[in-house]
């Protein structure tokens, strides 16, 4: 699964993402799926499907949890949005290093390589394919990072540790 705004942003990554298409077209088994904003016809890869915009919350995540890897092929990301989403559904991330992704993501649940580096990156979806992980032990254990009460307190904690003159608390 690939999930971006805009597709079309060279930053985003499609092209390693059809590249990786074009890479596992002969293994019917695996199929690739593209959720952007932008609207796209069938005329890449047979591998490929590309899904419209969706509004409905719930349909993203139980499409995320229906995937079994969750692409992140940006060249920077910050926080990544679809990295939290993806473990949050249960469904583990391979992708580039680009900053914000792996630096929120455990090592037991992504695997991030060298940006462009699209041999690495295929060991690394493949690795994710052949092990028989707990959807529900990595959705609890990520839903418990990313909680919003979770996160508020590590960067009180962080704001905190970095600005001792200045103690800073809220009530949650």
């Amino acid at each position: 699964l690939f999930v971006c705004a805009n597709a079309s942003n060279p930053h985003k990554g499609f092209k390693y993402f059809e590249q990786l298409a074009s890479e596992f077209e002969s293994d019917s088994n695996i199929q690739f799926i593209c959720l952007s904003l932008e609207q796209y016809s069938n005329h890449f890869h047979s591998n490929i499907t590309f899904l419209n915009p969706l509004k409905d919350i719930g349909l993203l995540a139980k499409i995320y949890s229906e995937c079994d890897v969750s692409l992140v092929l940006s060249k920077k990301e910050t926080f990544s949005m679809p990295t939290a989403e993806s473990l949050c559904c249960g469904t583990k991330v391979a992708g580039f290093e680009c900053g914000g992704a792996e630096s929120i993501a455990s090592g037991e649940n992504a695997i991030f390589v060298e940006h462009g580096n699209i041999d690495l990156l295929k060991k690394a979806i493949n690795q994710i394919l052949s092990e028989n992980y707990d959807k529900q032990k990595v959705s609890a254990f990520s839903r418990e990072i990313y909680l919003s009460d979770n996160m508020i307190n590590k960067f009180l904690e962080i704001y905190n540790l970095n600005d001792n003159s200045k103690a800073f608390s809220i009530e949650i």
